[in-house]
């Protein structure tokens, strides 16, 4: 997967687009859609690379030690997963969106599910990552490619080499899907926060919030499409 700059701001401006014709409602589909299709293909990868690489007897934790270093390294990932507590911020500010689509408030209930299922699945996915990272990186001595295009890149060549060609339209999926949807509410959470914020410092009457909200997150999403070209 090579990406130029042309692609990549493509690929923003296409993001800022659909959000900004479909707000909240196009994010919660489109999003859905893209995390069923990675969880697929994550979970399918890691069984084919459980099944089918052979670690030569190498021992998993033969260089590890809990010196200081390590220790403090293990506690800082332990804080990121799943996922990082600034998560919690964009999950508050889309349930509020979610009222305003369902014109209801978010039962305790829905709110709860929501989350239940978007945490199980950051976990299940992370083990699923971590178990292909030592399967076809770590058992090949492979340094990781520091930029996120080439590392995509240098995953799927390490899956075609090791496991076959025909695992490529599947790890490719992956990788995309992960990228985009990652993307796509990125691009949505900044303007939204933003809005969120500016409506805390300057507060509205309730009967031109929502109206007011709208228009800023327009407003923001173009600030950041001219911040990008």
């Amino acid at each position: 997967i090579e990406m130029g700059i042309g692609l990549e701001l493509g690929l923003v401006m296409i993001c800022m687009i659909i959000l900004a014709l479909g707000r909240y409602s196009v994010l919660e589909d489109v999003t859905r859609i893209l995390v069923i299709l990675f969880t697929a293909g994550t979970v399918v990868a890691a069984a084919v690379a459980i099944g089918s690489i052979d670690t030569g007897g190498a021992s998993l934790s033969a260089n590890l030690t809990f010196d200081t270093p390590t220790i403090l390294f293990l506690i800082a990932v332990a804080g990121w997963m799943p996922t990082g507590t600034a998560g919690a911020v964009g999950l508050s500010l889309w349930v509020k969106a979610k009222a305003i689509r369902l014109q209801r408030p978010v039962t305790t209930q829905e709110a709860t599910f929501d989350f239940h299922v978007g945490y199980i699945t950051a976990i299940f996915t992370a083990v699923c990552f971590v178990l292909l990272g030592t399967l076809v990186m770590y058992i090949n001595d492979v340094a990781v490619e520091g930029r996120g295009a080439a590392f995509a890149d240098q995953l799927i060549n390490l899956f075609t080499s090791t496991i076959g060609s025909w695992i490529y339209p599947l790890i490719a999926l992956s990788a995309i899907t992960v990228m985009f949807s990652t993307l796509l509410t990125l691009v949505d959470l900044l303007p939204r926060s933003s809005t969120a914020a500016l409506m805390e410092i300057f507060p509205k009457p309730e009967e031109t919030r929502i109206r007011t909200s709208s228009n800023l997150y327009l407003i923001f999403i173009g600030v950041e499409l001219l911040l990008v070209l």
